[in-house]
């Protein structure tokens, strides 16, 4: 049965709606409770681009009608406030429940935007937070369940507990402080594994698990050398991240040497022990996923150059043995991987514009993709235990249940 959704309705009609079955509508309140946790306040009014005048406090935007059952790939129509928000990641707290941060440009300026926090649930979709950020930086989302959800929104995190957001960073900021006085913390991206947090900044990560928060850098000395403190021969900085848990994390990055075009890619991996660095190719990593054997699928964006993919044994650590590249057969020339996400370790995904690719445990192959409006989409790719979502530029969402 395909999996059919309703346009999106006002929100002065949602007690009528079938969207959010499991969701009691108090009337007092105006807020609709799922699992026990209030998923947004219905203020029809108060929404719009750049969110409400409390930006921390969750608020309903719309719900759908909908058949939960979508074999193929079927369109989820958002509301229309949400036109224009680029989503740059997503995550799912559960089946049915999902978190969409992405930015909304500022008309008439350039250098800032607005980073917005959307959740789905059941077919309900609220506006989680709205925060101002320059729109040089980045916006992020993980968690381990619905009550804890962390984001990177520009220079600051922020810590969902289901009923709201606030600030999460005076930690980092006290342990960078300590190390470097006068430097400020700003997060790229966040991860939730098996407990443990860990944001990647552009040269620093931090961790957070059961003893705390602490920190890790990678330095001008580890990169190019004894004799250059300072970098005087060149610049780096990391671009994605990936854990697994408590002592098991990665992050990619790219290294410009002066005088050397393009830039080398490498990543920084962690194994509970310490850090090491290798170099995978030219150009930048874009995405990261670990293989479930201790390896890791990589992409790199190289000025459409590189093959789609390279995979990362994990042998022999700081030699460079164990990197091979993957070619994927129908995969586009000069299209970039520029997402990966895995429901387990034979079922993961590689997208890029248009194009879609599976790996079943032995090899990758093309898949079938929703349709793409232009060559220079991005992707975004999220799932939970029973679907997977697939965000196009618009934004448009797309789901497909296994």
């Amino acid at each position: 049965m395909v999996w059919r959704v309703a346009t999106a309705v006002a929100v002065s009609a949602i007690v009528s709606m079938t969207g959010c079955q499991s969701g009691v509508l108090d009337k007092a309140s105006a807020t609709i409770a799922i699992d026990g946790g209030r998923v947004g306040m219905a203020d029809s009014g108060a929404i719009g681009p750049g969110g409400s005048a409390d930006t921390s406090t969750p608020r309903l935007l719309s719900c759908d009608a909908v058949q939960p059952d979508a074999p193929d790939w079927t369109e989820v129509v958002p509301p229309a406030s949400l036109e224009g928000l680029a989503i740059k990641d997503a995550w799912a707290a559960g089946r049915d429940d999902l978190f969409f941060v992405g930015t909304l440009p500022v008309p008439g300026n350039d250098l800032q935007s607005v980073a917005q926090i959307v959740r789905w649930t059941r077919g309900c979709w609220s506006l989680e937070l709205s925060w101002p950020i320059s729109s040089q930086l980045s916006v992020s989302i993980s968690g381990s369940a619905p009550g804890d959800v962390w984001a990177v929104m520009g220079p600051a995190l922020f810590r969902g507990d289901g009923t709201g957001w606030s600030r999460a960073d005076d930690e980092m900021q006290a342990l960078l402080t300590a190390q470097h006085p006068g430097y400020a913390a700003v997060p790229f991206a966040v991860r939730v594994a098996a407990g443990t947090i860990w944001v990647m900044g552009k040269t620093f990560i931090w961790r957070r698990d059961g003893g705390g928060w602490r920190m890790f850098e990678l330095t001008n000395t580890d990169v190019f050398g004894a004799d250059d403190p300072t970098g005087s021969r060149g610049s780096f900085w990391f671009t994605s991240l990936w854990a697994g848990g408590r002592d098991d994390a990665a992050v990619g990055g790219a290294i410009h040497a002066l005088g050397r075009i393009p830039d080398a890619a490498f990543v920084y991996r962690y194994d509970g022990s310490g850090w090491t660095r290798r170099g995978i190719t030219e150009g930048q990593v874009a995405s990261l996923w670990g293989d479930g054997s201790g390896g890791l699928w990589l992409s790199a964006s190289g000025g459409n150059t590189n093959p789609p993919l390279f995979h990362d044994d994990g042998a022999d650590i700081g030699s460079g043995a164990g990197i091979r590249s993957v070619s994927i057969d129908g995969w586009p020339l000069g299209i970039d991987v520029s997402a990966l996400w895995g429901a387990a370790p034979d079922d993961l995904l590689a997208a890029g514009a248009g194009s879609l690719a599976h790996w079943d445990g032995v090899e990758w192959k093309m898949a079938a993709a929703p349709a793409a409006t232009a060559a220079t989409d991005g992707t975004v790719i999220a799932g939970d235990a029973g679907s997977t979502w697939i965000v196009r530029r618009g934004p448009r969402f797309f789901r497909r249940d296994r």
